[in-house]
């Protein structure tokens, strides 16, 4: 798999220009055999934009770059950039979701469709639960104030703020073993997680339980009843981060009983 950043610096007074016509070859571009991933990201500083690619080959890429609409919005681009900046273009393996997934806490402002939220539901209720209880709620936010309001719950969940979608986690009280429901709930959002990766997306895990103050202040943001527990939220879209494997693996972290 290639991943492509560039930094585009544009001249002043032209970004709105260059944001207009880079999103007509975003579109083309996703069109293309091998194409992952494509947009056009605001970094939201004065004149600094950047395009974020991913290829499923370099063979793919060189056809993008070969291809009539990239040199046709290309020369059209080019004049609205003050200087050339390099491209950064590198190989990343192709690895299961668990050991592609981390923390994401930026994302663009593109829109995650229906048909993604709901095979990351599927996934989150395909997680194993105490006597198969099922004791999860899933609550899709999409509402601006809501996420900048659930933002204020704790100074880590600024992530709300920058994702235009989160899923909150909730865990109904009344189940067969209410002892056993924040395990049931953690694999339903680790599950929950592990779609997003699979979907080229990036998201992050952001507690709730067992913090009253947060818990509060989510269930006065969704009027919830005592019944309902909220667990986690998770925010997600797509990163405009650079994708980066750590291995975590340690093996002093293990033992063997022959």
């Amino acid at each position: 798999m290639i991943r492509v950043v560039v930094e585009i610096q544009v001249k002043d007074g032209r970004k709105l220009d260059f944001l207009n016509i880079g999103q007509n070859l975003v579109a083309e571009s996703r069109k293309e055999k091998g194409c992952i991933e494509y947009n056009l990201i605001d970094s939201g500083i004065e004149n600094q934009l950047y395009f974020v690619e991913k290829w499923e080959s370099m063979e793919d890429l060189k056809n993008h770059a070969a291809a009539p609409h990239s040199k046709k919005y290309g020369e059209l681009l080019k004049e609205l950039k003050e200087v050339e900046l390099p491209v950064e273009v590198y190989e990343t393996e192709k690895r299961d979701s668990i050991i592609k997934r981390r923390s994401i806490r930026n994302y663009t402002n593109d829109i995650v469709s229906n048909d993604i939220v709901d095979r990351i539901i599927r996934a989150g209720m395909f997680a194993p639960s105490a006597g198969n209880q099922q004791g999860w709620e899933f609550v899709v936010i999409r509402n601006r104030k809501i996420l900048d309001d659930l933002a204020k719950m704790s100074p880590y969940a600024t992530p709300l703020n920058k994702a235009n979608i989160a899923i909150l986690i909730l865990g109904n009280k009344n189940v067969r073993f209410p002892q056993n429901l924040e395990q049931d709930l953690s694999a339903a959002t680790q599950n929950i997680l592990l779609q997003i990766t699979e979907e080229g997306l990036g998201g992050v895990w952001l507690g709730i339980s067992p913090e009253n103050d947060r818990m509060e202040l989510v269930k006065n943001s969704l009027n919830l009843n005592d019944n309902i527990i909220p667990f986690a939220i998770v925010p997600f879209g797509y990163s405009t981060e650079k994708e980066k494997i750590v291995d975590r693996y340690d093996l002093t972290k293990v033992w063997n009983i022959d």
